[in-house]
């Protein structure tokens, strides 16, 4: 929890070093996608496995999902991963 606590300090501290009040955007706009950035970061880098991988278990669960509720709709996207 801290980690993350600190990475959300970090992206703040970007927020406020590459705020450009010129572009338009409110601070906290800025700041609180910067802030969700910077904590996703972290977590990312900690975890083992990339996000294709973690996309293709969600498929899967869906499909197994819709499988089991008797659905005839079921559509499976083949292409690269």
């Amino acid at each position: 929890m801290d980690d993350l606590l600190q990475a959300g300090g970090i992206g703040l501290l970007n927020a406020v070093e590459r705020y450009d009040s010129m572009q338009g955007a409110a601070f906290t706009t800025y700041a609180v996608q910067r802030i969700r950035g910077s904590m996703l970061d972290e977590l990312r880098s900690r975890d083992w496995a990339p996000r294709s991988v973690r996309r293709n278990a969600r498929e899967v669960t869906q499909i197994h999902s819709s499988v089991r509720a008797g659905s005839r709709t079921t559509t499976i996207r083949t292409g690269s991963c």
